[in-house]
């Protein structure tokens, strides 16, 4: 992608779409995506908070409006990839009873981990994003038919949006009632590889939707 500044924005040359930060929320992490008012003129005198950059001595490129924020990766995020993709992951534990979601294959000594210690509400909605790190500190998980619970408070593994398709994000939810939580026919509905019968490292694979769609991250191993 070619970009060039201009008066503190960063424009795709294509399109001279700005680069913005969602929701204008200035916090480590947040995601960026590319924007442009409907009115041209708009999209450069909309002065936001989040759509201002200025490039630092060491060459990384700043928030204007909060320099302790640079560009730059973030942790790695759960999403749904086909189970051919080499982003899709392996676990070595078998789904049975409390089992640990620890990673082999490539990411051999890596684990799902919850990205923040305690959840957060949207209404009565409880949810905690998921990514990729050290083994000792795995999520332990069990299967509740075809849900998948976290241990300790029951949040289950929900599809953003509750939309099978590939690149989706993947994280716990829980809502205010146990009925809630355990709703079907939604973004929760998940199978356990049949290899893993056999102790072959599995995948975990969409119940609904497309069935060829398996946990996976956006960042490549």
């Amino acid at each position: 992608m070619n970009v060039n500044f201009r008066d503190q924005f960063i424009v795709r040359t294509e399109d001279n779409d700005v680069l913005g930060v969602d929701n204008e929320e200035l916090a480590e992490e947040q995601a960026l995506f590319m924007q442009h008012h409907q009115d041209s003129d708009r999209t450069f005198n909309d002065r936001g908070k989040g759509c201002l950059y200025e490039v630092n001595s060491d060459g990384t490129i700043s928030l204007a409006r909060a320099p302790g924020l640079c560009l730059g990766f973030g942790s790695p995020r759960l999403i749904l990839v086909p189970n051919s993709s080499p982003q899709a992951l392996f676990f070595k534990s078998k789904p049975e009873g409390e089992f640990r979601l620890s990673l082999t294959g490539l990411l051999e000594g890596y684990s799902l981990v919850n990205k923040y210690q305690y959840p957060r509400f949207v209404g009565e909605v409880r949810y905690t994003d998921i990514t990729i790190g050290k083994e000792d500190d795995a999520v332990s998980a069990h299967f509740d038919e075809r849900f998948l619970r976290r241990e300790g408070d029951g949040l289950a593994l929900d599809v953003a949006y509750w939309q099978y398709v590939e690149g989706n994000e993947v994280n716990w939810v829980g809502e205010g009632t146990e009925e809630g939580t355990r709703r079907h026919g939604g973004g929760r509905d998940w199978i356990p590889d049949a290899h893993s019968a056999y102790g072959i490292p599995y995948m975990i694979t969409c119940g609904g939707g497309d069935k060829n769609l398996v946990l996976g991250c956006d960042s490549d191993p």
